[in-house]
C-alpha cells in the first residue's frame, strides 16, 4: 500500500503544479487529538443437516461463532495541507492528511466465543477473554471539493475524497474465563472456570486494512468575521481486508470484504490576526462503517490434532467498525 500513498502525494503536488498561474493560498494544518472506537470482526459459522438420531431426520443446525473486538482508542497527531483560490476561498479546494498513532490503547482486545446444537444444546457462550494490545495506525486522506451554492455568509460543497487506513495490532497475553462441556448431558456447563495465559507474551497479530471512498457535502457558516462553523455528512463505499495470525492456535485467516459506511465531521474556526498562524479549529470526527466477506483459515503448525496445511475456506465474515476523534489545529498560512 506505500505505492497507493505515493502516488497520492504525486497526484496532489501535480494538481497544485498545474495551478501554479492561478492565485492560491497554501495552509498547513498540524493537528493533535485523541481518537476512539473499536473494529472487530465475527466469524458466524453455520451448518445444517438431517440427524438421524432419534430414527427420524430432523433437521439440525450446527453454529459456532467468534467475535474479536479491537480498542482502537489512542493518541493522535498529524498534519494537513490545503490549497484553495486566494480570491475566492470557498470556490474549490484540494486537501491531503496524514494520521498516525501516538500511543497504545488503554482498553483491552476482547475475544468471545459461542456455540450452539439446535437438537443438544442451545446457543451458549462458552468463552471470553481480554488481552492487552500494542497498536500502530495510520490514516491518510485526499480530498477535492467544489462549491454548488453561494447565499450571504452561507454555502455548501460537494466533495469527493479517498481515505486509506491501517491497523497493525500485537495482542498480548489473555485472561477470562471458559465454561467446560458436559460430555454426559451434552451440553455446557452453567459454571465458569478462570483461564490466564502467556502473560507478557504474544498471542495474536492483527492487520486490517480499510479504502474508503466518499462522497458527501460540506456546509460553511459564517457566524461573525472571524467565526465559522463546517458541517460535513458523506457516504463511503469501504473495501477492507485483514489478516489473523493467531500465533497459540498456530493458524492464520484472511479475508476481504466489501460494504458502505458513512462519515460526519463538525468543526468550529477562529481566525486569528497573526501573520503566519491564520486560525486555530477545534474538530469533531466520526466515521463507521460495516463489510461483509468471506475467511479462509490455514494451519501452518501441527496444534490441536490439526495437521499443518489444514484450510478450511468460506467462511462468513463480517467486520464493523466505529471511530471518533476529537482534535485541535492551527493553520499555518505560507
Amino acid at each position: 500500500m506505500n505505492k497507493n500513498k505515493i502516488a497520492v502525494i504525486i497526484i496532489f503536488f501535480s494538481i497544485c503544479f498545474t495551478q501554479s498561474q492561478a492565485s492560491l493560498r497554501v495552509t498547513f494544518q498540524p493537528e493533535i487529538g485523541l481518537m476512539g472506537g473499536f473494529a472487530e470482526y465475527e466469524m458466524d459459522y453455520r451448518f445444517e443437516f438431517l440427524n438421524y438420531i432419534t430414527g427420524s431426520p430432523v433437521l439440525t443446525e450446527w453454529r459456532i461463532n467468534s467475535l474479536l473486538k479491537f480498542p482502537l482508542d489512542t493518541k493522535i497527531g498529524g498534519l494537513s495541507v490545503n490549497l484553495f483560490s486566494d480570491r475566492d476561498p470557498s470556490s474549490w479546494g484540494v486537501k491531503l492528511k496524514y494520521l498516525r498513532s501516538l500511543s497504545d490503547p488503554n482498553n483491552k482486545m476482547k475475544n468471545s466465543d459461542w456455540e450452539g446444537f439446535s437438537t443438544l444444546f442451545p446457543y451458549t457462550q462458552f468463552s471470553y477473554t481480554e488481552s492487552d494490545a500494542e497498536s500502530e495506525l495510520s490514516i491518510i486522506k485526499a480530498e477535492i471539493r467544489f462549491r454548488i451554492m453561494l447565499k450571504n455568509s452561507f454555502n455548501v460543497s460537494i466533495f469527493f475524497s479517498g481515505r486509506y487506513q491501517d491497523i497493525n495490532q500485537d495482542i498480548i497475553g489473555y485472561d477470562g474465563w471458559y465454561r467446560p462441556f458436559d460430555t454426559i448431558e451434552v451440553k455446557y456447563f452453567d459454571s465458569t472456570i478462570v483461564q490466564s495465559g502467556a502473560q507478557d507474551s504474544l498471542v495474536l497479530k492483527y492487520r486490517l486494512q480499510v479504502a474508503q471512498f466518499e462522497i458527501g457535502l460540506q456546509s460553511d457558516i459564517h457566524i461573525t468575521d472571524k467565526f465559522k462553523t463546517q458541517i460535513i455528512a458523506a457516504l463511503a463505499p469501504v473495501f477492507l481486508n485483514d489478516t489473523d495470525d493467531h500465533t497459540l492456535r498456530k493458524k492464520i485467516s484472511t479475508s476481504n470484504s466489501i460494504g458502505m459506511g458513512y462519515t460526519a465531521d463538525l468543526h468550529i474556526q477562529y481566525d486569528l490576526p497573526y501573520k503566519y498562524i491564520s486560525f486555530v479549529q477545534l474538530n469533531y470526527s466520526f466515521n463507521t462503517f460495516k463489510a461483509e466477506g468471506s475467511q479462509m483459515q490455514l494451519w501452518y503448525e501441527h496444534k490441536s490434532g490439526v495437521d499443518p496445511n489444514t484450510q478450511y475456506g468460506s467462511i462468513p465474515h463480517v467486520i464493523r467498525s466505529t471511530q471518533y476523534i476529537v482534535s485541535l489545529q492551527i493553520g499555518i498560512k505560507l
